[in-house]
């Protein structure tokens, strides 16, 4: 979705989904459209267009909703790299591994380096911290190897019956391999 405004036409209905919204065509309003409104123009079901804000955006109205997508860069196709649109594409915007400088990372690309999650962005190496997922156990442990703690023993979750709160599986950490183990309901 472009933005968190709805693009409905103002004779049809907006409604709420899941995670977005439709627009809809009330019986009472025969001459309802299910075409958008986006940065202040109608725009006809099934029409297409670039945002002002991101001219490497394609909008489409599917019936009264903006659909915006970024293009698929196809670096293997000759010219690619000249794309304004596809910088992951240019090696001009290529970052070099901190430690290993013979590993070039494309824009875009993201890796873990030191505790911290790091992106190449433009041709710099942009890091921030590793966020670490929350834990269901009362004594997490990190060996001198892990960026984030961990739950070493799974009888210090206590009963797992009460995993019903975690949609019926219960991740574990083991030796950097996950497992779920499935929870049956009665």
């Amino acid at each position: 979705m472009f933005s968190d405004l709805h693009t409905c036409h103002p004779s049809a209905q907006c409604i709420n989904t899941i995670g977005g919204f439709k627009c809809e065509c009330p019986s009472s309003r025969p001459d309802c459209k299910l075409n958008c409104i986006f940065e202040d123009s109608e725009i006809m079901h099934g029409q297409s267009l670039s945002p002002k804000k991101d001219a490497c955006q394609t909008c489409t109205c599917d019936r009264g909703v903006m659909v915006c997508e970024k293009p698929r860069c196809n670096c293997s196709v000759p010219g690619s790299d000249q794309n304004p649109c596809c910088p992951q594409c240019n090696r001009k915007h290529a970052c070099r591994h901190q430690e290993l400088p013979e590993v070039i990372l494309m824009h875009g690309e993201q890796w873990s380096y030191q505790c911290q999650t790091c992106e190449c962005l433009y041709g710099e190496v942009d890091c921030w911290e590793l966020k670490c997922p929350p834990l269901l156990c009362d004594n997490p442990v990190r060996n001198s190897v892990d960026c984030c703690p961990h739950c070493d023993d799974p009888c210090s979750l206590g009963n797992i019956g009460n995993a019903s709160a975690l949609g019926g599986a219960l991740p574990l950490r083991r030796k950097d391999v996950q497992v779920r183990l499935a929870v049956r309901r009665s």
